[in-house]
């Protein structure tokens, strides 16, 4: 008999063991599961802040851009209608490119034509009928608030600055 109660004693303490043991793994796993919980919280949060903060710095530099390019064709303008005689010379181009820090300069007529560049075989295309520069035509046709065209994602990594003799300006188109 006093086996069959150690035995009892025995068997109830391991169970009891048994019970608590699990119980207590289940309360670390559930405090383990809300630390993890609150950490991925903690960098999502994170995250989304510092992707608010890139999207707004984004915003500012895309701004910036357009403010200097604006600039810069404005300068350009200003450099092409110096000249007196109308006429602008290879080595005039080559200075007004350097300061300007771009590719081309195209001054765009009313009608759509490239009049001058310092490309010279764009001179006399016609943004009407060639399927790459057609994007400018609102702008040409002033159907834009802007007067301005800025492609941030051009393939291209030149500038390029267009305008039209009535002063609206085009800028950097796709170049494929």
């Amino acid at each position: 008999m006093k086996k069959k109660i150690v035995t009892y004693i025995a068997m109830t303490m391991i169970i009891s063991s048994a019970i608590l043991s699990i119980i207590f793994w289940k309360v670390f796993q559930e405090n383990e599961l809300k630390v993890e919980i609150s950490s991925l919280s903690i960098s999502l949060s994170q995250v989304i802040e510092s992707m608010k903060s890139n999207d707004e710095k984004l915003e500012q530099a895309r701004e910036l851009f357009v403010t200097d390019y604006l600039n810069r064709t404005q300068f350009a303008k200003n450099l092409v209608e110096r000249d007196e005689d109308g006429v602008i010379t290879e080595s005039e181009w080559e200075e007004i490119i350097e300061i300007l820090d771009v590719e081309s300069v195209y001054v765009v007529s009313k009608d759509g034509i490239i009049v001058q560049s310092n490309n010279t075989t764009s001179l006399g295309l016609n943004f009407y009928t060639d399927s790459k520069l057609e994007k400018f035509i609102p702008l040409i046709e002033g159907k834009v608030d802007e007067g301005y065209y800025v492609q941030f994602d051009a393939i291209s990594a030149s500038t390029n600055v267009y305008w039209n003799r009535e002063g609206r300006w085009r800028n950097n188109p796709d170049r494929s």
